[in-house]
């Protein structure tokens, strides 16, 4: 709570500073080495000729559909259970990589190393896999992570293996190959956000942690609030 009155006065502060060199931050091709909530939908946009607009409108959708249904995932019960049989450790490795990924994500357009940050999340999901709860569901997390930690990777040896030209992944370069790889990457990073968002909230619902105690407490204050609104 310390640390979040810090940061609100900080960006109460600092806001117009901060909106100005979030503006600043440059961006590149959609079918590069980089990650973001812009990728997709504004790639789809350059793709199909569209009005820049409609990406934006795109990426606002997208986030708000990933963020719902992360807070749906996240307060189901398999969520909770997986995340009770992490020890410390791995919860806590988890909670890093997941909160530098998700703010990445939503924040900018990334370069691609940046996704070296899923490594700390790749124990605690194996974990969970290995298990066995709510398998489906993190055996296709595991692998969308491993598809986009070594994207670059996957997409050079492709390029070598078929003699793709360069520049990569450039829209009037996009073959009948390239573009269901690039699908597939775009997807497995919605895939991978979405499941790291209902992560994060499973974690702090969950009984006995301090996120859950925080969230108790100011429901017992809204409570006490809302009678004395309704009598005055």
């Amino acid at each position: 709570m310390l640390v979040a009155a810090g940061l609100t006065v900080f960006v109460g502060v600092e806001g117009p500073d901060l909106a100005r060199a979030l503006a600043l931050i440059p961006t590149s091709s959609f079918f590069d080495d980089n990650f973001g909530a812009r990728t997709l939908p504004r790639g789809l946009a350059q793709i199909f000729g569209v009005e820049s607009e409609y990406g934006k409108y795109g990426e606002v959708l997208l986030g708000i559909g990933s963020l719902t249904a992360g807070l749906r995932l996240g307060l189901h019960t398999k969520a909770k259970v997986s995340l009770e049989l992490l020890t410390d450790r791995e919860q806590v490795f988890f909670c890093t990589g997941a909160l530098l990924t998700v703010a990445a994500f939503f924040t900018a357009q990334n370069i691609g190393y940046r996704a070296i940050h899923l490594i700390l999340v790749v124990p605690a999901l194996a974990a969970v896999w290995r298990v066995g709860v709510a398998r489906s569901i993190s055996s296709l997390t595991l692998g969308a992570v491993l598809i986009v930690l070594w994207a670059e990777g996957w997409r050079h040896s492709v390029d070598r293996l078929f003699a793709f030209p360069v520049p990569y992944y450039q829209a009037a370069h996009m073959g009948r190959l390239r573009l269901p790889l690039w699908l597939l990457r775009e997807a497995s990073w919605w895939w991978t956000v979405t499941l790291l968002i209902a992560a994060l909230v499973a974690l702090l619902v969950r009984p006995g942690t301090a996120g859950s105690a925080v969230l108790a407490w100011l429901g017992r204050q809204l409570i006490k609030i809302l009678p004395r609104r309704g009598a005055a």
